[in-house]
């Protein structure tokens, strides 16, 4: 295969004047917008300004820049400056927007990493460290659900930590889909003198029955543990600790709306369905986590001196803006696997004649 050459202008254009350019509007933003008294609406507007920009940054990308590694070395470049500018804001900014627009940045890019490294083709070297990502954060959630267990009742648990589950119930969620045969593969499109290119074995996308088939497993898991007596608390008390339960409520839930957010990016269907789709389910889960935290965790925090679920229970509404921006966030930074010709899809196993 002949290597790639360097489009120099397309690397002057996306490797210098992009970044250069999105760094000094989100500056302004930031610098200039009162994020702290900001309207519902408006701060729907910066988060689904902040979705937008990043996927418009991995279509541009994955579009214009070669070769490869020079690709992703822009990519990483780009993210890691939105990054920064995230985290200097967040460090004298308390508000919850700033902390959940902060925490779904991480938890979109951190999600794309982990997608690659268990659900990627090809050589496994060129996926360690997207796994070595995800051994840390699997270290990271061990360590969390030890300070639920140890009922640290002074300890906690912040948007970092929430961003801890979500990434562990995403990696489990590429696990099961590996395990079924889905992976991201290259679908063969047209060749050069603009005919069809078939298969023997052609991949099956992944598509919106596979989601509703994802989803309604889900839930059927959860009923039948609500059955058995499987989710009571006496349960979780002999099992691990109360704590858990909450903790395991928050993964299920992520698991599905990311479910939806990888099809949303890597699936087939109308690119107004899949918006669509991936909205309400973002805001049916985000509301239903929202009322929960209102309702019942804030309540039970008056009578219960124990601060691990604090702030989960505090931030109240912000569950919504928080679902809204870690699928949204994923499906954007999987844009570039998209734009590249990747795709989530089940290849039959070739049948064996005799």
């Amino acid at each position: 295969m002949p290597r790639s050459a360097i489009r120099y202008r397309s690397l002057l254009l996306v490797g210098v004047c992009l970044p250069g350019g999105l760094a000094l509007i989100n500056q302004w933003i930031l610098a200039n917008v009162g994020i702290s008294a900001l309207s519902t609406l408006a701060t729907a507007l910066l988060f689904g300004f902040y979705a937008i920009q990043i996927a418009f940054v991995s279509w541009v990308v994955g579009r214009y820049i070669q070769p490869w590694p020079l690709r992703w070395v822009i990519w990483l470049w780009i993210m890691a400056l939105v990054d920064l500018q995230l985290a200097v804001v967040s460090a004298s900014n308390l508000s919850h927007a700033v902390r959940c627009l902060a925490a779904g940045v991480l938890a979109g890019q951190c999600g794309a990493l982990v997608v690659w490294g268990l659900l990627g083709s090809g050589p496994i070297t060129w996926r360690i460290p997207s796994l070595l990502v995800l051994v840390i954060v699997c270290w990271n959630c061990y360590e969390l659900l030890v300070r639920v267990r140890a009922n640290y009742s002074w300890m906690q648990l912040s948007w970092n930590d929430l961003l801890i589950v979500e990434s562990v119930a995403l990696a489990a969620l590429c696990a099961i889909l590996r395990l079924w045969g889905y992976s991201l593969r290259v679908v063969a499109g047209k060749d050069e003198s603009g005919r069809e290119q078939s298969n023997e074995n052609p991949p099956l996308q992944f598509g919106i029955r596979d989601v509703l088939i994802g989803t309604t497993c889900l839930a059927v898991l959860l009923g039948i543990a609500k059955a058995g007596d499987f989710l009571s608390v006496q349960f979780v008390q002999r099992t691990y600790a109360v704590g858990f339960l909450y903790v395991a409520t928050v993964a299920v839930s992520s698991a599905a709306v990311l479910l939806v957010a990888i099809w949303a990016a890597l699936g087939r269907g109308s690119l107004t369905l899949r918006i669509l789709v991936l909205l309400l389910a973002s805001l049916a889960v985000g509301e239903a986590l929202a009322w929960y935290a209102v309702h019942v965790g804030q309540p039970k925090m008056a009578l219960n001196l124990d601060y691990r679920f604090a702030h989960w229970y505090a931030i109240g509404y912000w569950w919504i803006g928080w679902m809204f921006l870690a699928p949204a966030l994923l499906a954007a930074s999987l844009v570039i696997f998209r734009t590249l010709g990747y795709r989530l899809v089940w290849v039959p196993r070739p049948t064996k004649s005799f």
